[in-house]
């Protein structure tokens, strides 16, 4: 139980450490999707359906917008990173 609380807060940390994206040209979106996929590929999360909901939360501006107009495309990260 507690090995599995630990997890969690490891795994959180690392998720807010993620850079906000807005889409602008000068952001590289190759880095962002590169930082997502480490985490979820380390923790063997790429078919959980909340690490949407995170990459949601990381997106703003333009990107934010994007994702919003797009989300109903997205079941799971892996249906999002191809």
């Amino acid at each position: 139980m507690a090995d599995s609380i630990l997890l969690a807060k490891a795994r959180k940390a690392r998720f807010d450490d993620l850079p906000i994206f807005s889409g602008h040209p000068s952001e590289d979106v190759e880095l962002f999707l590169r930082s997502i996929k480490n985490i979820t590929k380390a923790n063997d999360e790429s078919e959980n359906h909340e690490i949407l909901e995170i990459v949601r939360g990381k997106l703003t501006q333009s990107a934010g917008l994007w994702f919003d107009n797009n989300e109903h495309n997205f079941k799971k990260w892996s249906d999002f990173e191809i």
